[in-house]
């Protein structure tokens, strides 16, 4: 097996991995986060509002994000399609499996 060939197979099984380790995480938080919502987690809680269990601290956070009318969306088109709107283009590598025929 070349070097390519034996990064391009550690990518895909590290990217497996990532996956299946984002999914167990994901699912982790959300049940500490039910736990938080019915106290579970009330003990542990510091003077901020934060958890802190041993070293570790969990935080509530929250994020805002927005929805656009229809007249913001056809404005945004417009602009696109007339040359107005400034197009940046992100380039990166994507791992995936061949699908099997």
């Amino acid at each position: 097996m070349t070097a390519i060939q034996e990064m391009t197979h550690r990518v895909s099984e590290l990217s497996s991995l990532i996956k299946q380790l984002e999914t167990e995480k994901s699912d982790l938080i959300s049940q500490l986060s039910v736990a938080w919502s019915i106290g579970d987690l009330d003990e542990y809680l510091d003077d901020k509002g934060n958890a802190v269990i041993e070293d570790i601290k969990l935080e509530r956070r929250s994020r805002s994000t927005w929805s656009y009318s229809p007249a913001v969306k056809e404005l945004q088109e417009r602009e696109q399609h007339s040359g107005i709107a400034e197009r940046k283009v992100t380039t990166y590598v994507c791992v995936s499996h061949v699908k099997q025929k």
